[in-house]
């Protein structure tokens, strides 16, 4: 199996970790100054726009895997629950 099949399976928790990375960059940088409300709301809402992405690779990508004799399975059923999760 490729890296780049093995990245497509775990897309979804890869956008995951790449959105939590930016709202914290963003939080640590650019949103030091503004009021602690403000940037729970700004860092909810980007975390949010993170999970429906997720949640639409999920959906786009619904082809069924089995990796390293089934250490990583991609089937409808942990699609589903992986989307409801998020």
């Amino acid at each position: 199996m490729s890296y780049l099949r093995l990245l497509q399976l775990a897309a979804p928790e890869t956008i995951l970790v790449i959105v939590a990375l930016i709202v914290l960059a963003a939080d640590l940088t650019a949103m030091r100054d503004l009021e602690v409300r403000f940037r729970l709301i700004i860092g909810g809402m980007v975390a949010c726009v993170g999970c429906v992405a997720a949640i639409a690779w999920i959906a786009i990508n619904p082809e069924p895997a089995n990796a390293f004799g089934g250490m990583l399975v991609v089937d409808s059923m942990t699609q589903l629950v992986k989307s409801a999760l998020l």
